[in-house]
């Protein structure tokens, strides 16, 4: 979320956007300062209770996306509006907005950290059905490193949330990170980070093979034996740390 920048007619967007956005929606508009409401995904308020329905997923989608509150003021409540649209269509367990938000990846290559944070979240509480999208989207071959780590996200958190595929989100994965070349050593690196935190020791011999061509990024995850003692199948080194930028 571009948060820096000053609209210099924030009363003008505030009539444009009271014309956009009708009750109930319009109520996410001034609903606060996500940074004070909660940050985690355990502190996400409840949403349905302000009385959204399936109804409202049109102009949530319009809200989740919309550019002129990207840019709004930061210091207004309306920069935060998005946040708030995304988390309700999450509630909701909106489908209609997955390629919306999928078509919003891109943001990923800004940094946007609370986009990064909270969209596999998203994901994952719409939950399976999200799973064909997020596997075209990754094999699609047009789609840049940063969108397809958010991609790999996604999955990783749908399969937390949802056990019954938590293989196939790894196997999707880890076929991700079979594609490994050295140009790709930071995305490498992220992808392994995924794979650890879903305790996917079946993946461990892909893993391997991407250290062994050095197509992996040190700086994030350590070598291919801090990925094991990670996965709990080493209690220790037996080699010293001997790679580049980590200190021993």
């Amino acid at each position: 979320m571009k948060s820096t920048q000053i609209c210099e007619e924030p009363k003008l967007l505030e009539i444009v956007l009271s014309e956009k956005y009708t009750f109930p929606v319009d109520q996410l508009l001034t609903y606060g300062n996500c940074q004070d409401i909660g940050t985690n995904f355990d502190d996400w308020p409840d949403y349905l209770e302000l009385g959204f329905t399936n109804e409202h997923v049109p102009q949530l989608i319009q809200m989740a996306t919309d550019a002129e509150l990207e840019e709004a003021s930061s210091d207004s409540l309306d920069v935060w509006a998005p946040i708030h649209a995304w988390r309700t269509l999450a509630q909701l367990g909106s489908e209609e907005a997955i390629i919306p938000l999928m078509d919003s990846f891109w943001r990923s290559e800004d940094g946007d950290e609370w986009f990064l944070e909270e969209i596999p979240y998203v994901f994952g509480m719409i939950g399976v059905s999200t799973l064909p999208a997020l596997t075209n989207f990754l094999f699609e071959g047009t789609n840049s490193n940063d969108a397809c780590s958010l991609a790999c996200s996604c999955l990783r958190q749908i399969g937390k949330m949802h056990l019954q595929v938590r293989d196939d989100c790894i196997s999707l994965i880890t076929r991700k990170l079979e594609e490994f070349d050295v140009s790709n050593t930071e995305f490498n690196a992220l992808v392994i980070s995924d794979l650890i935190d879903m305790e996917a020791v079946e993946a461990l011999p892909t893993i391997k093979q991407a250290y062994e061509k050095e197509c992996v990024d040190y700086s994030i995850q350590g070598d291919y034996e801090d990925v094991e003692i990670y996965m709990g199948v080493r209690k220790k080194r037996a080699t010293p740390v001997n790679y580049p930028g980590i200190l021993d």
